[in-house]
């Protein structure tokens, strides 16, 4: 039975726990940002503009799991669902996520059999 409630999928149907993507498939530890910018308005006070934006953060993912993750995302982006955790514990689904491919070497690392602090990226989260 799977720890956490991270979930991936094509659409909000087929979305399955990232726990039980493979054997062995750690869940990320994931962070929830309201909105994609955050800025200072004129008036002094933080203004949030765009959608919310999600990074999923995995501290080692053998090549295998790299590749089973890597199924989901066509090109270097690609529209997906995905269920998250937020800053409260609990989680949000959202029903369409743009997925960002992470970028390699630079924003991880290769180590034996596998890669270090890969981040994945979503922006454009929609319920």
């Amino acid at each position: 039975m799977a720890q956490y409630s991270y979930e991936i999928g094509a659409n909000a149907g087929a979305r399955v726990n990232v726990e039980d993507l493979a054997t062995g498939f750690p869940p990320p530890r994931g962070e929830h940002n309201r909105y994609t910018v955050i800025r200072v308005g004129g008036d002094g006070k933080s203004v949030g503009d765009g959608f919310p934006r999600v990074t999923w953060t995995f501290d080692y993912l053998t090549i295998a799991a790299f590749n089973i993750l890597m199924t989901y995302i066509t090109g270097a982006s690609t529209s997906v669902s995905i269920k998250t955790r937020l800053d409260d514990g609990t989680y949000q689904a959202y029903a369409s996520a743009i997925m960002h491919r992470p970028e390699l070497p630079r924003g991880a690392r290769r180590v034996f059999l596998g890669y270090r602090d890969i981040v994945i990226v979503f922006t454009r989260c929609e319920i």
